[in-house]
């Protein structure tokens, strides 16, 4: 076991209820909050939303090409000086990639993306090395890694500034995923406060996507919050998309030509949909999940140009190299994603959806799961990876109980039920699971605490 947190021991009380009765039971919640998604009517964009007439004019504005620097700002004054030039730095539009020449200098040329058919949302980026990290110049600001084509006042000019910092493993990984509530509710304040009186302990966090349920309508409320709680998190925190972050997904309003459509409310306040950097050793990557249907509507899955810009990154990754894959669903429809993570040696491919804690399956030698919310502290060293979940509830089907969950790669919830002892004989050490809780942040619901292996959130 990593060293964690400090946390007081709770006495577990255990339940009558039949564990199997009540996975059947989470499974379908699960079932039917998704239908009830699916079935929402379409997001029509607002009678008062800004001429999409203008919005249309937009893209002939913008740059074909973006050009700058990369540099590590060793002096931290906000300019390249003598010595800090970065070589070999790619930069990508999140379609292809470039690498800096060895005074820091890139220049991309723009190309289409289906998934970002707007071009004023398309974003350029840096996947920053090994020994260094984005920069952020005040708690609360931009951190410094990426730039919107909107916002770009000089395309000649779009500098990458980056801090000095070496690695070192375990590398812990704070990871969050389907809040549904954009950031607001009080477990999020849990999970900000824990992760910041547990000072440097987490490397970076992640929360994977479902922040909200945006709309035309709230996306630019919403995402002001879930922004404000990003920027203002205790370490720097990465996203990705889900299927509630697209505004217009169950329509064909996502491709409408607005930066608040499909990806873009996303993309302009909390960056790109893809994105990878390499610390410590390890290779980290997260991609969105979405595919176009007949309708033109979007469903769960990869799109191939979304796999095809992860093989291209993972090209870059030197032999040997560990890789972790983040994405909201880590399962797809789309084969050719599976063959590309076993090609490339990805240790683990993690997200949520489900919100549930589940074995998805062991391919090629890459593991497959989801993880329930909110969040999880995942522990990565060359060994491996290493799940503590931490489970906040709030009450009724849309939580859990507020326990710590500390296991090695244990905590499935699996979908049958027949074959649960089986599965869990496999892949679960039940021993070594504890339960305990951080008094001073979080009061016990009364009531029996159930273990790990029974709920979900009911909602898809």
């Amino acid at each position: 076991m990593y060293n964690t947190p400090s946390f007081n021991t709770l006495n577990t009380r255990e339940t009558a209820v039949d564990k199997r009765i009540l996975t059947v039971l989470a499974v379908l919640a699960c079932i039917v909050g998704g239908l009830t998604a699916e079935t929402k009517k379409a997001d029509v964009p607002p009678a008062d939303m800004p001429d999409l007439t203008e919005s249309s004019k937009l893209p002939a504005r913008m740059p074909k090409t973006v050009a700058g620097r990369v540099y590590v700002d060793k002096n931290a004054n906000g300019r390249c000086d003598s010595g800090e030039a970065l070589e070999g730095a790619r930069v990508t539009d999140g379609v292809g990639f470039v690498k800096t020449d060895a005074t820091g200098k890139y220049a991309i040329t723009i190309k289409p993306d289906p998934l970002v058919p707007y071009l004023p949302s398309r974003t350029v980026s840096v996947c920053w090395p090994d020994g260094t990290w984005p920069i952020q110049k005040h708690r609360g600001g931009v951190w410094s890694w990426w730039a919107r084509l909107k916002d770009i006042k000089d395309a000649k000019a779009v500098d990458f500034p980056l801090a000095p910092r070496k690695g070192k493993t375990p590398i812990c990984v704070a990871f969050g995923t389907d809040p549904h509530d954009a950031l607001r509710r009080e477990q999020n304040n849990i999970f900000r406060d824990e992760i910041a009186r547990a000072k440097n302990h987490a490397t970076f966090a992640l929360m994977c996507g479902d922040l909200g349920y945006l709309g035309f309508g709230n996306a630019d409320r919403d995402y002001a919050d879930i922004q404000r709680y990003v920027n203002n998190f205790p370490t720097l925190m990465m996203n990705c998309i889900g299927n509630h972050d697209v505004v217009g997904a169950h329509s064909k309003w996502w491709q409408t030509p607005h930066e608040l459509s499909g990806n873009g409310a996303f993309i302009k306040y909390l960056g790109p949909i893809r994105w990878s950097f390499d610390h410590a050793g390890v290779h980290f990557v997260g991609v969105d999940w979405m595919l176009i249907d007949e309708k033109g509507h979007i469903q769960c899955g990869l799109a191939d140009s979304s796999i095809d810009w992860l093989e291209k990154d993972l090209k870059s990754v030197a032999k040997g190299t560990p890789v972790y894959f983040f994405n909201h669903q880590p399962w797809s429809p789309n084969q050719k994603f599976y063959k590309v993570c076993a090609k490339y040696g990805v240790k683990l491919c993690i997200g949520g959806h489900s919100h549930r804690n589940m074995y998805l399956a062991l391919n090629g030698g890459v593991e497959y799961w989801t993880k329930m919310s909110l969040y999880t502290l995942i522990y990565i060293d060359k060994n491996g990876f290493e799940f503590v979940d931490r489970c906040i509830y709030r009450g009724g089907r849309n939580g859990w109980n507020g326990n710590w969950h500390h296991s090695s790669r244990a905590c499935a919830l699996y979908t049958n039920p027949g074959a649960e002892k089986a599965q869990r004989d496999k892949h679960v050490s039940t021993e070594s699971v504890r339960i305990t809780s951080d008094s001073k942040s979080l009061k016990v619901p009364e009531g029996p605490t159930c273990d790990i292996y029974i709920g979900a959130r009911g909602v898809g």
